[in-house]
């Protein structure tokens, strides 16, 4: 390949590929929403879709430790800024810079407009094959947490592609994947609530008091019946691990294995 004049003084594919790092890197070292924002309006013309997907990634994060209106003024202007970027980019986005920009519009607490759901959703029907566990999880976590109802081809395409790689979840992702679609008012179809219970059963010594209580909460919101072994492995989880329960977590698993033994 030839370099040009200049021994490789013009733009080649290595100095962008390190301009584009050096660039995420300073988008994940912003400390303040403010910070962000102004790298991000200063940068924006040379963000790629990598760089869209950290920022949102990174305001998600900073905005949990940002308060005041003048934060929640940036926090509003800064996600404005990303959605237009994601607007432009969603073509090129991965299972990646789809579940981080979707996760963190729920986290921040924005619902992102119809044409941008629609196109991110779009997009992650054509790259489903592509996308592991946490992404799975994560997107599905953050439709449920935005009241999304729910877009049946989305989810039949996702719910398939975790079958394919359901020896692959671990607790959290089996805990996040079902707490999501309850909250849709989705029930998967026998096959895939059978994949995931089989892992589950596999992984449940592994399960954290937060996750157990969601997995209940699920089954129970799904009307599963209570003598399931997912629900056997749960108990036994949740005796073996009942020091670590707070409050909310014992709630919640009460009134779901309550509500599953009244089925």
């Amino acid at each position: 390949m030839s370099r040009g004049r200049g021994g490789g003084r013009g733009s080649g594919p290595s100095q962008r590929t390190w301009g584009d790092h050096s660039l995420n890197q300073q988008i994940r070292q912003s400390e303040s929403v403010e910070q962000l924002k102004d790298l991000i309006t200063a940068r924006r013309e040379t963000f790629t879709q990598i760089h869209t997907s950290t920022a949102f990634h990174t305001l998600a994060r900073l905005s949990k430790r940002s308060y005041g209106q003048r934060n929640k003024e940036n926090i509003s202007d800064t996600c404005e800024l990303l959605k237009q970027k994601a607007r432009q980019q969603h073509k090129q986005f991965g299972p990646q810079a789809i579940a981080n920009t979707l996760w963190a519009l729920a986290t921040i607490g924005d619902k992102a407009d119809a044409a941008l759901m629609t196109a991110l959703s779009r997009k992650a029907v054509t790259s489903a094959d592509k996308f592991n566990p946490q992404e799975i999880a994560n997107t599905l976590w953050a439709l449920a947490r935005m009241g999304h109802e729910g877009d049946v081809v989305l989810l039949e395409t996702l719910a398939r592609r975790a079958v394919d790689i359901i020896h692959t979840f671990n607790p959290q992702a089996i805990a996040n994947t079902l707490w999501a679609l309850a909250t849709m008012g989705v029930k998967p179809e026998r096959a895939v609530l059978e994949a995931i219970s089989m892992q589950a059963v596999l992984t449940a010594d592994d399960f954290i008091p937060q996750a157990i209580a969601n997995t209940l909460w699920a089954m129970a919101t799904m009307g599963v019946k209570a003598d399931t072994a997912l629900v056997e492995a749960m108990k036994r989880s949740a005796v073996n691990s009942a020091q670590e329960f707070n409050p909310q977590a014992i709630a919640i698993t009460l009134w779901a294995l309550a509500t599953m033994a009244a089925e």
